[in-house]
């Protein structure tokens, strides 16, 4: 799970997903899974009959698997009679352009296969610090083993410098796209008018979704 910088309530966020390979980015085992996650029942026997036997231990229980999904946590830790509690909220994603392939000026002579982006938006019910992960079933703390499904998780785009996510504010990128006559999907467009306009406009944080 990585940090994505600090969010503020209220206001509208976009995430985006970036791959160079072709194809899905991530595997659940062997299952390959899409950006996007993937429904129980959508994996093939019997290898659904065993995530639907797991789905209830889902960290978002209504969530796909490996959905990518944002967690909110307040910067101020509250005292309680137990200790320091910190409040944190999960939030998914509303899907705002399909998956989509491009290439850009370093593809020409098919020297790597174009990049692969998806994008996701949500408006923050608390402010804090924003981390993207993927969803997956996770034992209870305490029990030695919170994270002993996520190691059976694979990237299909492993120490690729290109591959990540970035975070965006909502109105910034809205205002370039609109600039750019673009939709808010076609970055492709979006790259090239910011580079012939020379527009400064750079993701409020990057990092890799765990």
């Amino acid at each position: 799970m990585a940090a994505h910088g600090t969010v503020v309530k209220g206001q509208r966020y976009y995430v985006i997903l970036t791959w160079p390979e072709r194809g899905d980015p991530w595997r659940d085992k062997t299952h390959p899974v899409a950006a996007a996650g993937r429904n129980t029942f959508d994996f093939p026997f019997p290898a659904n009959v065993v995530m639907a036997g797991g789905a209830p231990l889902r960290r978002v229980v209504l969530a796909r698997w490996l959905e990518p999904l944002v967690e909110i946590r307040d910067p101020k830790p509250d005292l309680s009679p137990s200790g320091y509690r910190r409040t944190i909220m999960i939030q998914r994603l509303t899907p705002v352009a399909p998956v989509i392939k491009e290439a850009d000026e370093s593809d020409k002579g098919q020297r790597k296969p174009p990049a692969i982006r998806w994008m996701g938006s949500f408006v923050p019910t608390m402010s804090g610090t924003a981390w993207i992960f993927l969803n997956d079933a996770a034992l209870p703390e305490g029990t030695g083993g919170a994270t002993y499904f996520y190691a059976n998780n694979k990237r299909t785009f492993d120490n690729s410098p290109s591959a990540g996510a970035t975070l965006w504010k909502g109105p910034d990128f809205e205002q370039t796209a609109r600039q750019c006559e673009a939709a808010l999907g076609d970055f492709a467009k979006i790259s090239e008018c910011l580079r012939r306009k020379g527009i400064d406009l750079r993701p409020t944080a990057t990092g890799d979704p765990g």
